[in-house]
């Protein structure tokens, strides 16, 4: 394109020869030769200008201005990371349960990080590995301090420990990673929109250029294994007991509650003795319902956001979330495992969550609290989704748009604004159900020289 605007006459060539390298003697082999002998005045190649190559290239200058030379690692021991988790006991019936369950977990904790914890970057670091590259002249680039020794130490290492030739695209090939006894380590240059693959370890070695200037020179900061998310804990293998143990708890808990709601309506309708007050129920049988659905959908909204990316769309977990997961095909905000608005609103949902069941408990126990607290709660979760929809609405220009874009209207109209008005709508029921019952005791006992 700048060719044609200059409007300079060319000639397009598309070259199947690698890359090549420069000997010692200062002769260079594959389209470096060629463009070394003059066969072509102008290559455009994935490479990197080297101290080597500057030494015999007049001009070089880079298609994206940030590159990072990424290592791949394909090591099923590596650790992965939690960045946190929520447990919440959830009826009066089971809390003997749980706390059985709270000690077994604290024990398991406890010996999951004794006999398995070591640090991501010391077992990175102490471990054993073999090379995959193209070709054994391939080799990553190496800090100017040890660049003229960098062949020296890649030829030592590769005659104890030969490469494996092959493409780095080979890491996502299972078959081809299990015919080896050691993890595989593979390298490429990619820009930064490009690293994607699960098996990747950033260096750290980012490569700037902020100038046009005659060459473009890699900075080299120092190294440190970097992954996320940056906490630390527990294997796949780890987490995924943690999560069903979790899980288990969670729908015993709260099939319980659910079996107590109804035992005592289905004693209600049946005209036998009950706590219940002469009047009838403290709350509508309908609230009772929507407290306890909704505690167990925002329980699971908990354990989504807090679990990504594994409940993300590729993660392990997806399977379980896939109702969720639809949700984040149009709302970017719960796709995306680090936003700060749905890390946030998972937190103030949890103390909802724990609003929403002693609510519950209080109304088994005919407390004079519940309508309050019942109000109360109700009117928490009616102002949070109200200003979480709020976000979308005639954003100023400029700011990320969170619907994911090509959307087609029915489906953010149903999937995002229906739910989320959903979400709205029930709470401010209950807000109006209840309204009444707050103020009209108030009134009764107020004398008009009060009001003076």
């Amino acid at each position: 394109m700048v060719l044609r605007y200059a409007r300079v006459p060319y000639e397009l060539h598309f070259s199947d020869d690698p890359l090549g390298d420069i000997s010692p003697d200062g002769i260079a082999t594959g389209i470096l030769g060629q463009v070394q002998n003059d066969e072509y005045d102008l290559v455009c190649a994935r490479a990197v200008m080297s101290p080597r190559r500057r030494d015999y290239f007049k001009f070089s200058f880079p298609s994206q201005y940030e590159v990072t030379q990424v290592f791949m690692i394909r090591d099923d021991s590596l650790p992965v990371f939690l960045d946190s988790f929520l447990f919440r006991p959830f009826s009066t019936n089971v809390w003997v349960a749980l706390l059985i369950m709270l000690f077994i977990l604290v024990l398991l904790y406890t010996l999951f990080r004794f006999f398995e914890f070591r640090g991501a970057e010391t077992r990175t670091k102490m471990g054993e590995y073999r090379l995959l590259t193209s070709s054994t002249t391939q080799i990553p680039v190496c800090p100017y301090e040890y660049y003229d020794r960098c062949d020296r130490i890649f030829e030592e290492i590769f005659a104890k420990y030969p490469p494996i030739i092959g493409s780095y695209q080979k890491l996502a090939q299972d078959e081809f990673v299990r015919k080896h006894p050691y993890p595989l380590v593979a390298f490429a240059w990619l820009p930064g929109h490009r690293i994607t693959s699960e098996y990747s370890t950033l260096t750290d070695r980012q490569f700037h250029s902020h100038t046009v200037d005659l060459h473009y020179d890699p900075i080299y900061p120092p190294v440190s294994i970097q992954q996320l998310p940056t906490k630390t804990a527990f294997t796949l293998r780890q987490l995924s007991v943690i999560f069903y143990v979790l899980l288990g708890a969670l729908g015993i808990s709260l099939l319980a509650l659910v079996v107590e709601i109804n035992f005592s309506y289905l004693k209600l309708q049946l005209g036998r003795p009950t706590k219940m007050r002469a009047a009838g129920r403290l709350l509508p049988l309908w609230v009772e319902w929507w407290l306890a659905i909704s505690s167990i959908l925002c329980t699971i909204d908990i354990i989504y956001t807090t679990f990504r990316p594994y409940t993300n769309r590729g993660g392990y977990l997806e399977k379980l979330f896939e109702p969720w997961n639809i949700y984040a095909d149009v709302d970017l905000r719960y796709a995306e495992w680090d936003d700060l608005v749905t890390m946030a609103t998972g937190r103030v949902m949890a103390i909802e969550v724990v609003m929403n069941l002693v609510t519950l408990i209080l109304a088994r126990r005919e407390s004079r609290h519940t309508v309050l607290l019942a109000f109360t709660t109700s009117a928490f979760v009616f102002w949070k989704t109200f200003w979480y929809m709020v976000l979308y609405i005639r954003q100023p220009e400029g700011t990320r748009e969170y619907i994911r874009p090509g959307t087609g209207w029915l489906a953010e109209f149903i999937v995002f604004w229906v739910a989320d008005g959903f979400w709205c709508a029930v709470p401010l029921a209950v807000m109006v159900a209840l309204w009444n019952r707050l103020a009209r005791h108030e009134y009764e006992f107020v004398s008009t020289k009060d009001l003076a």
